[in-house]
């Protein structure tokens, strides 16, 4: 990670937030369920329940997909796969309640904001969710390993690790945070429970995006 002194928001002590898409923004868990279950059912593979999804979806999600696929499994074959179904099949997933409050609010208050998610629909999903905001300085999306990311982000938003908080829902959400030097913040929102976000040990686990607003006046 550079040495160089970010300035971003530094003046006014205002923190900045990187956050993850799924399970922190938008509800999607079951539609990406339902996307990967019929992508698997076209390799003869049983559809996985709710909690067996929960209990062995993990990011990178090539590892995922090899572990159930096997090893020889294409990942830019599955991509593509993945893409078009999701796609073909009009997946819609909804914003989680409370979300866009906070977003207003923190918008109001000049902190700056961005997202970091291995989803391929971000930008998309910002305009159905929030058509004509502009909530968010820049979007990373379609990083299957954010740890590949995260520096770079660092770098071109000025983002000083100190005064920034990664939000996210998945053990490597946390693992990501924590080598880029940022506060991490795990919400069980999404993808994962408390008892499965405890042992990565988080700065914070909080049960809703709302209650990062009480956090502003400790940055």
């Amino acid at each position: 990670m550079t040495n160089r002194i970010h300035r971003s928001n530094i003046v006014n002590n205002k923190p900045n937030f990187i956050f993850d898409w799924s399970g922190v923004i938008s509800n999607d868990l079951d539609v990406v369920l339902q996307t990967y279950n019929l992508m698997f059912a076209e390799y003869g593979i049983a559809a996985l329940s709710l909690d067996e999804f929960r209990n062995t979806f993990e990011l990178p999600y090539e590892n995922f997909c090899r572990r159930i696929l096997g090893d020889e499994i294409d990942i830019a074959v599955l991509q593509d796969k993945f893409r078009q179904i999701y796609l073909g099949h009009n997946m819609t997933p909804s914003v989680i309640p409370g979300s866009e409050d906070v977003l207003a609010l923190l918008t109001r208050r000049g902190v700056k904001m961005t997202i970091l998610s291995s989803h391929s629909f971000v930008s998309r999903e910002i305009e159905r969710y929030f058509p004509g905001k502009n909530y968010f300085s820049k979007v990373y999306e379609d990083i299957p390993d954010k740890r590949t990311c995260i520096h770079n982000l660092l770098d071109e938003m000025e983002f000083d690790p100190m005064h920034t908080y990664y939000v996210g829902d998945m053990e490597h959400d946390i693992i990501t945070g924590k080598l880029a030097g940022v506060r991490t913040i795990a919400l069980t929102t999404g993808y994962r429970t408390k008892e499965m976000l405890e042992p990565l040990e988080p700065d914070h686990i909080l049960d809703n995006l709302r209650d990062i607003v009480p956090l502003l006046n400790i940055c």
